[in-house]
């Protein structure tokens, strides 16, 4: 082998290329588990029944086909780690929830089609929610689970980024805040289930029928937050109440063709737990992160994306995940003229994206025909 050489060019001596002697032991392990995934998924799959492997390709295609709808924006992944995820890593030899193996081998090979194969450039991020969870409502000793949470990421190949804190010494206050939110939605959240929700949807004045929608936020319990969201959180409270409209007005039927039924399962975020608690707390702030309509319509500067085994955030974010642009002017004049030069880069700027994002579909499901083939013979028979 040999190097171009010229009078700009250092030696490869010059330079450190790999730079393995002044790793960190923690990008080591990083590393190492980067390199070992793919043994690891074909011993999984070698030992695994056809359950098993089902399993395995339908998480690998569901967080897949999340993935890829946020790379369409930019290629450059914030991913931000539901506490499901690092459930299912840290119990993934669980012998009564062996859901819990076949999802996290799921995870390593969608790491290693993202990485290798597709080649994005990913960065786990946990959240201040995510932690509490992780912590048992803030019940664990934070450094012990702050450095589980370091090993949980290293051990499928991911460096772990804090987001919303710096240190386990910022998270005494905000996990305060966020037990106070959360004893708040719970109020808000037995108010709706002990409320009767039949009504007749009359508007007034023979002017037809009220929307259910517009009806079940006027209705909203007001909830103070000091920490979540409040728009998302009225969001999805104004999701339980239309659900329990539909439950209880049958006989109404145009209204209830205007409700999300109670068994669907894009915004069913929020349910009680315990005696005052409530499940789906981390939901509100992936939720609140990882909106890919809002980021596009206020143009962040990096693109955020959940990745998640619950469904119903999955769904959610789904129905969440349409790029936006808009411009606006007073229309009339010089600043009519502007906006319609405004408004036509705009399209132009749109379709240069769309082009280049079909093109990056195409090399995604090349790049996936790829990899698939890699495991295809462990799917011959199944």
């Amino acid at each position: 082998m040999g190097l171009f050489r010229s009078k700009n060019i250092r030696k490869t001596s010059d330079v450190g290329v790999f730079g393995l002697g002044i790793e960190s032991e923690l990008n080591q392990r990083i590393l190492l588990a980067r390199a070992t995934r793919a043994e690891k998924i074909e011993k999984f799959l070698s030992e695994a029944d056809d359950e098993r492997k089902r399993e395995f390709s339908t998480a690998l295609i569901e967080l897949d086909r999340m993935l890829l709808r946020y790379a369409s924006e930019s290629e450059r992944l914030l991913a931000f780690i539901d506490n499901n995820v690092i459930q299912d890593i840290l119990k993934r030899d669980s012998i009564n929830e062996p859901v819990r193996g076949s999802r996290f081998h799921a995870l390593l090979a969608l790491l290693m089609l993202a990485e290798e194969y597709y080649h994005f450039d990913l960065f786990a991020c946990i959240t201040p929610a995510v932690f509490y969870e992780a912590a048992w409502r803030g019940n664990r000793p934070y450094s012990e689970v702050y450095g589980e949470l370091i090993d949980v990421m290293a051990e499928v190949g991911l460096a772990a980024h804090p987001v919303g804190f710096r240190g386990v010494k910022d998270l005494t206050q905000t996990f305060k805040e966020i037990r106070r939110d959360e004893r708040e939605i719970r109020k808000a959240l037995d108010k709706i289930n002990a409320h009767s929700w039949q009504s007749d949807f009359s508007s007034g004045n023979n002017l037809g029928m009220r929307i259910p929608a517009s009806l079940a936020e006027d209705l909203c319990p007001i909830v103070e937050l000091q920490y979540f969201d409040p728009g998302v959180v009225k969001f999805l409270l104004v999701h339980v109440i239309l659900k329990r409209m539909y439950a209880e007005n049958g006989k109404n039927t145009a209204a209830r063709k205007m409700m999300p039924h109670p068994k669907e399962k894009q915004f069913a975020i929020l349910k009680t737990k315990g005696k005052d608690q409530v499940e789906g707390l981390a939901d509100i702030e992936l939720l609140s992160y990882c909106d890919l309509s809002e980021q596009t319509l206020n143009q962040r500067p990096q693109i955020t994306v959940a990745l998640t085994f619950d469904d119903g955030l999955r769904r959610s974010l789904k129905m969440r995940s349409v790029s936006r642009a808009q411009t606006s002017g007073i229309v009339g004049g010089d600043a009519g003229k502007s906006m319609a030069k405004r408004a036509a880069y705009m399209m132009y700027q749109s379709g240069k994206r769309t082009a280049k994002a079909n093109r990056r579909a195409q090399e995604y499901v090349a790049a996936f025909a790829e990899f698939i083939k890699f495991f295809e013979k462990h799917f011959q028979n199944t």
